[in-house]
């Protein structure tokens, strides 16, 4: 946006931030890791096959498939990070006008409504995931949430005798409230609502505002700014529970009693009610997952050990053809560690068991796979065999490498979706 377009004084301005820039170096290191580690598992297979010509490397060929996968996987969010940092969302409040230039997508907004234009304006929330990568300075000894709650103003306005909306996103309580003040002083009605209405379309957004028992009118004045929205919030999400009799009688009163509720610093971490409010909770992490989605024993994970199992054969193999030598014990432990990684990054939820999990099954199978192979009983063979037993043996040590990868890769690098873009909840809205 261009200043020089607007003839009135800038009272505040809102724009999206770039990535942190340590977030910014982790997500491309591991994202480079990643590229190159699939890069590897893809192409090995292929020249081995050019080279060798045996059943065992077209077997071998299998691997090209999580290698196409991991590649694919790291451009896309190579692609979605640099597209996000070089396309931000910007605001700005005039005296007379605000000016907006936002993405929807790929394709780029921009426009200005002047305050005549203006009937109502109306405080919510919006969820805003990995949103910690993108604040200034972060807080290492305070837990990163999943997603955090964040302030957001929907301007209903007419223009060209149509009702549109306009939403604007902010960091924090403070930043918002600053906006809020001019509005006040220009005597527009400020209402509440506690609706997440930020990936709805715009006709449900009008819906919403129209049923004004899901806002309430919301003053804006020095003392108390948090306190009070707060108090609203829980009490239209309350009453709306109520109403689809989502709240029995003893949970009313309770209800009641906890109203009190303390600032979170314009910032809170909470849940979708079942009444398609905000619910406070403490947590800042959606809900455990169902025994549905356990990554106990999936059919990603029979997959992964079928193929770290059918491995060694494969290297037992070139072994015996004189590609590997019988002593090197480091191309199994990368076999392991790389098949681990894949693993981890497939799996639900990353836990510690997890890693000890894959150990055990690891070294299980692959003592019973090399056992049951007649080229592991003497020569060279067995040389190998006993490097390779050895290789699983020292996993408990160096499994926590990939593991420590992939973990800051899903807790830190922000998703994508399935076009490499920045998800909705990145885009336009999230930050």
């Amino acid at each position: 946006m261009d200043d020089a377009l607007s003839n009135y004084k800038l009272v505040q301005e809102r724009s999206d931030r770039k990535m942190n820039p340590f977030f910014w170096i982790l997500t491309f290191e591991c994202m480079v890791i990643v590229l190159l580690a699939g890069t590897a598992i893809a192409a090995g297979p292929v020249y081995w096959t050019f080279t060798s010509g045996t059943a065992w490397s077209f077997i071998s060929l299998l691997l090209i498939l999580p290698g196409l996968w991991l590649v694919r996987f790291s451009f896309r969010t190579l692609k979605a990070a640099v597209w996000k940092n070089n396309h931000l969302n910007e605001y700005k409040l005039y005296e007379n006008e605000i000016r907006f230039a936002y993405y929807e997508g790929v394709a780029r907004r921009e426009g200005s409504i002047s305050m005549k234009e203006i009937n109502r304006v109306y405080v919510g929330y919006y969820i805003a995931p990995s949103h910690y990568a993108y604040e200034p300075k972060v807080r290492w000894k305070k837990q990163l949430p999943t997603f955090e709650v964040l302030p957001m103003l929907f301007i209903r306005y007419q223009q060209a005798a149509q009702t549109r909306v306009l939403q604007i996103p902010f960091h924090n309580l403070i930043e918002m409230k600053k906006w809020l003040k001019y509005f006040g002083k220009l005597k527009m009605p400020v209402w509440a609502t506690d609706l997440l209405l930020a990936e709805r379309t715009e006709e449900e957004q009008l819906l919403s505002f129209d049923r004004e028992e899901d806002a309430r009118p919301f003053s804006v004045e020095d003392k108390g700014f948090s306190k009070r929205l707060d108090s609203i919030m829980k009490e239209l999400d309350l009453k709306r529970r109520e109403r689809l009799g989502l709240v029995a009688p003893r949970e009313k009163t309770a209800a009641a009693k906890t109203r009190r509720g303390k600032a979170s610093g314009g910032k809170v971490s909470a849940p979708v009610s079942a009444s398609g409010g905000l619910r406070r909770t403490t947590t800042h992490r959606p809900g455990p997952y169902g025994k549905q989605n356990r990554d106990s024993w999936k059919l990603s994970s029979f997959f992964i050990f079928g193929l770290l199992f059918g491995s060694l054969p494969l290297l037992v193999l070139m072994v015996i053809e004189g590609r590997i030598h019988p002593e090197n014990m480091g191309i199994s432990l990368l076999f392991l560690l790389a098949a681990g990684a894949v693993y981890f990054l497939l799996a639900e939820r990353l836990r510690f068991m997890l890693a000890l999990r894959y150990c055990i099954i690891a070294f299980i199978g692959w003592v019973m796979t090399g056992a049951m192979m007649p080229q592991t009983d003497e020569g060279i063979g067995s040389l190998f065999y006993e490097n390779a037993v050895g290789a699983a043996l020292l996993l408990p040590f160096t499994i926590w490498l990939p593991f420590l990868l992939i973990w800051l890769v899903r807790k830190y690098i922000p998703a994508t979706d399935e076009h490499g873009q920045p998800s909705k909840l990145e885009g336009r809205k999230a930050e």
